[in-house]
Formats: C-alpha cells, sequence, structure tokens
C-alpha cells in the first residue's frame, strides 16, 4: 500500500478547476476544440471523405436513421474512439455461460437471424465510425445498413481467453463494426463473449444487448420464432443531456462543482495501490495490460439475509458493498503496519436515472454511453477498528448518505462532463484529475436486465462484465441476477498485483459475510 500524493488536488488547481468548468459549461465550442486537440493525432494519416450533412450529436432523436446518415461524436465518445485508435482497447466486454439440454440447440442460421434482427432494435449497432472533413469533427458516425456483426465461432479446442484478448484489445480501425461475438459450442454449455467499443455503449447497455439476443435465442430454441422486438430511435449523448441539465439549473451545478472539489481535496492522501513506476510507461500505452478478473459469488440465502439486514439498518445494498470493500482496504493496511488508513472510494452511477431536459429518466433499453462518476467518498479507519463490527454499520450509513446527497443535486451530470473534459489526461496518464481513489465501486446496475434463463431452454451462469483498460486502481461491480450477489473484481496488470486482488476479494467477502449474519 501506498500513500503516494502524486495523484491529489492541490488548494492551488481548485480555483482554476472552478473557473475553468464554469467556462466550459457555457462555452460550447470550446468543447469541440479538447475533442479536436485530441483526435488530431489519430487523423494525421486517414483519407478524410467529403462533407455530407452532419447530424449533431443533440439532435439524434430527431434524425431518422437512413442508411448514409453521419452523425457528430459527443465529446467523450470522440475522446475513446481518438484514444482506441491510438492505443487500442477501450472496449467492454461481457462473458457469460449458456447451458442447454442438448449439443447444439442453436444453428447458425437463427444465429445470424437474431443478430439481424439485434442490429434492426438499436441503430447505433448499424453505425461506423469513419474520417470526415471537418475541423470541428474529425471522426463521425455513419449509418451503414449493410453493416453486419461479426459473429466469431471458435472450435473448443481454441483459448477463449487468448481469442478474448486478441479481440479485445485490438486498434480500432474505421468502417469496421463496434461490436462483435465470439462463440463458442463446448457439449451441452457454450462460451459467450460479447465485446462493445466504448464510444457507443457503457455496462448497462451490454447487459440490454445481451438480453435482447438472448430473448430471441430462447423463443428460436423453444420453437417460438415470432418474436420480433421493436426498434428504438436514436437518443441524444450523455454529455448533450447533462450540458442542457446544467444550463437549466446552474446554481445547483455550482454546488455539484464546489463538492466535487472539496470530495478531491478530503481524498487527498489516500491510500492507493502501489504502481510500479517501471511498469507504470507500458501501462500507459496499453502495451502489455493484462485484465485481472475474479468473481465472488453468494449464494441465494446469503444474499437474502445481507438485503434483510441491510434493510434492519436502513442502508441499501450498494451501501454494505462500499463499506465492506473500504474496511477490506484498512485491513490490508493494517497488515502493512500503518497505524491509519484513509479509503477514498469512488462511484459509477446510471445517468440515465439523473434525468434528460424535461426531468424524465433516459429510457433504460436505449444502447448509448451514459455511466457517469459521483465525487469520491473517503474515510478514515484506524487500524484497530478496521475489522470491527460495530463500525461496518455506520460506514455504510455514512456512504448511503454522501450518495443520497450526490444523486439529490445530480452531481453525476456535472463531474460527467468532468470526465469527458479530462478525458485526454485520463488517456495520457495513469491517473485522475481530481484524485485517485483507492479502488471504484459500480453503482450503475450493470447487469439489471439479464436473466438466468431464457424460453425455458437456455439458462445464464458466470456472468462477467470487464471493461477498458485504462484504470490505475480497482473496479468492483456488484449485480443480483436471479437472487444471488455477484461481485466483479477487475484490475490491470502490472499495475494491480494479482496477490493484491485476491486479498481485496477475500476480505471483501468476509466483511460482507459478517454484515449478512448481523
Amino acid at each position: 500500500m501506498s500513500t503516494d500524493d502524486a495523484f491529489a488536488v492541490h488548494p492551488t488547481g481548485v480555483i482554476a478547476v472552478t473557473v475553468m468548468l464554469v467556462i466550459v459549461l457555457q462555452l460550447s465550442w470550446l468543447h469541440r476544440a479538447l475533442a479536436i486537440s485530441w483526435t488530431a493525432k489519430a487523423t494525421r494519416t486517414l483519407p478524410l471523405a467529403s462533407s455530407p450533412a452532419l447530424v449533431p450529436s443533440s439532435a439524434r432523436n430527431s434524425a431518422p436513421p437512413l442508411d448514409g446518415a453521419h452523425f457528430a461524436l459527443s465529446l467523450r465518445e470522440s475522446m475513446f474512439v481518438a484514444g482506441a485508435m491510438v492505443n487500442g482497447s477501450y472496449t467492454l466486454s461481457l462473458n457469460l455461460t449458456l447451458h442447454h439440454p442438448s449439443p447444439s440447440p442453436l444453428s447458425t442460421p437463427i444465429m445470424h437471424a437474431a443478430l439481424a434482427q439485434l442490429q434492426a432494435r438499436h441503430p447505433l449497432l448499424r453505425t461506423k465510425v469513419v474520417p470526415y472533413d471537418s475541423s470541428d469533427n474529425p471522426f463521425v458516425l455513419q449509418v451503414d445498413h449493410s453493416l453486419r456483426i461479426p459473429f466469431i465461432e471458435l472450435p473448443s479446442s481454441a483459448s477463449m481467453a487468448e481469442q478474448w484478448a486478441r479481440h479485445r484489445g485490438a486498434k480500432l480501425a474505421c468502417s469496421e463494426p463496434l461490436i462483435r461475438i465470439l462463440w463458442q459450442p463446448q457439449g451441452m454449455s457454450t462460451q459467450v463473449v460479447f465485446l462493445l467499443h466504448h464510444a457507443i455503449g457503457d455496462g448497462r447497455s451490454l447487459s440490454c444487448l445481451a438480453h435482447d439476443f438472448l430473448s430471441i435465442l430462447g423463443a428460436q430454441a423453444e420453437g417460438r420464432s415470432g418474436l420480433t422486438l421493436p426498434p428504438l430511435a436514436l437518443m441524444q449523448s450523455c454529455d448533450d443531456v447533462a450540458i442542457r441539465a446544467v444550463r437549466s439549473h446552474p446554481l445547483r451545478s455550482l454546488r455539484s462543482i464546489a463538492h466535487t472539489i472539496l470530495c478531491g481535496i478530503r481524498g487527498r492522501r489516500a491510500f492507493a495501490f502501489p504502481i510500479d513506476a517501471a511498469a507504470a510507461e507500458t501501462f500507459v500505452t496499453l502495451k502489455s495490460n493484462a485484465p485481472l478478473g475474479l468473481t465472488s459469488q453468494f449464494d441465494a440465502t446469503t444474499t437474502a439475509q445481507l438485503v434483510g439486514a441491510c434493510k434492519d439498518h436502513r442502508v441499501s445494498v450498494t451501501a454494505a458493498l462500499g463499506a465492506a470493500l473500504m474496511h477490506a482496504v484498512a485491513d490490508m493496511a493494517a497488515t502493512a503496519s500503518w497505524p491509519t488508513s484513509k479509503v477514498s472510494l469512488g462511484t459509477v452511477a446510471d445517468a440515465r436515472s439523473l434525468g434528460s431536459v424535461d426531468n424524465s429518466p433516459v429510457a433504460r433499453e436505449h444502447l448509448a454511453l451514459f455511466a457517469t462518476a459521483l465525487p469520491v467518498f473517503s474515510l478514515l479507519i484506524q487500524a484497530k477498528d478496521a475489522a470491527s463490527e460495530s463500525l461496518r454499520w455506520p460506514t455504510a450509513a455514512a456512504y448511503a448518505e454522501h450518495l443520497n446527497d450526490c444523486t439529490q443535486r445530480q452531481d453525476g451530470l456535472v463531474v460527467g462532463l468532468l470526465m469527458g473534459l479530462n478525458m485526454k489526461h485520463m488517456m495520457q496518464a495513469p491517473r485522475l484529475t481530481m484524485g485517485r481513489p483507492t479502488l471504484i465501486l459500480s453503482n450503475s446496475g450493470v447487469l439489471p436486465k439479464l436473466q438466468t434463463e431464457y424460453g425455458g431452454v437456455l439458462k445464464v451462469s458466470r456472468v462477467h462484465v470487464t471493461s477498458n483498460q485504462l484504470y490505475s486502481f480497482p473496479k468492483v461491480s456488484a449485480s443480483t441476477m436471479g437472487g444471488v450477489l455477484t461481485l466483479n473484481f477487475d484490475g490491470v496488470a502490472p499495475i494491480i498485483k494479482p496477490n493484491d486482488l485476491a486479498i481485496l476479494q477475500a476480505r471483501t467477502e468476509w466483511h460482507l459475510r459478517a454484515m449478512a449474519a448481523s
């Protein structure tokens, strides 16, 4: 463990950040300028197309997805696209296992028909990134109705891990599909991997895609061929929704800015998992990064006990997870002979629930990038109290209050814009401008749509979602699919040591079981 302050927010930067954000929220041209400066590197050697009519990201929901139509990228979308072309990765993956009563209940034609229907439902799956002859928009999304989702069927003898790593780490190329599916039949089960580019989706989007796809396959496997999912319209980007909401409520937004900065200051000198200086260069260039993933699954009885304990203490399950994680890190600090441990916990939230311009939430089944972050939550935990049962629930209550305050102010809208404006720095170095948290918890409901069974024939197990390879700290995401609590612990080698991730997993499990029994 380390108390390295290289990532902390210094007071001299607070005023600069505040002034910058106030200006940026009102000047749309500055958004474009920041995107252009980062995308210029990726466009130097690309042939540019002519300049057909361009639909701005703010008008996507009013434009029909006609073949050949060009849609401008939002700020965060353009950052992810340029970063993927320069460095590679920025790909989300959802790995799952399908169980079926016969070795091959689904034929190849059925698979392709299901994929075609999936593309008909989600317009962004029929788009590709192309260069555009405009200084304001070096890259755009072009609708191509002839685009087909790559369906890659692997022999049972092939290494799924190797294929997953190869496809996931590949650089983004213009005119390529932004999604692909790996499929490996293994007798009575099938390994499935969905790979989605982060520019057009997040973890919730990916689970929605998997749910739609499996719903179609389940109906086919059961002999029902009449299931047709209605097509969805394009929608505004998260940045456009956030900018309009921020401009509509400037005072609330200023309070969010102040709270975000104060939380960053409070998180200074918090424990951070050590980064090997020799590995930093390879990490930021994504040359030899290897995603580390560990999964913990609690049975239905333990899950129900934990939910009941949370109700008794009047906190959410998310708050209990945050408390368990923070005390797990404090345990690790205690074994390293540190007398005190300040732990800072970042939270990934779902901006769909924050509401759009008319204060109505964004439809959850849409494919879109709407994941955002909340201000970090920091707590000083004495080493002797790290495993104390009496302090776990107070920690959960404090974290719950933090989450509630952030939701009331809709801090995620402002912090989401901060993420976009600072994406350039996040891609260039393993750090966050507002302070590097000890770890991060995904509160965005990564698997809200998936079911354990489809059509009475297909059963789903061993679901794991992995985000892009840019985190310099562990990320933990949770799901309660089928009434069973599942935790995914993700890190990146060589930044995170596998042993540290394993200890974090073990200590978190211990604390959660203790909380469930209390």
